[in-house]
């Protein structure tokens, strides 16, 4: 993997899948924080569906180099399980490299980084 991963963790559910992934190139969205790099974003999921305020503000100023989406949720949550994925691309025309549960497993990790080299070999 080349593209840098970016991800905020409320829970620190995703903080745990991105350590798993055993990846230097990551960064953490903290208030005003901008990239110039191509990026895979992991999005959480809260309330029914929706995508939490740090991400809206990262992407207000920093869509342009996100190549892909993958989704931390629970799947209790049913049809909104890690529903902000899907919000987020649709609304930045990227697609969804995965869609985990809390903090992912060994075939989650897999398959994240299987699809964030397919992503990066068509760019």
């Amino acid at each position: 993997m080349k593209s840098q991963i970016v991800y905020f963790s409320r829970t620190g559910n995703i903080k745990k899948f991105v350590k798993k992934l055993n990846y230097s190139n990551v960064m953490e969205i903290t208030e005003g924080i901008i990239t110039n790099k191509h990026f895979v974003l992991i999005v959480s999921t809260i309330n029914f569906g929706e995508v939490p305020v740090e991400y809206k503000k990262f992407l207000k100023n920093n869509h342009k180099y996100m190549i892909g989406v993958s989704g931390s949720g629970n799947k209790n949550w049913g049809s909104n399980f890690a529903k902000a994925a899907d919000t987020v691309s649709k609304k930045y025309n990227v697609p969804i490299i995965t869609k985990f549960e809390l903090s992912g497993n060994t075939h989650d990790i897999k398959a994240f980084i299987e699809g964030v080299e397919r992503l990066e070999n068509e760019h």
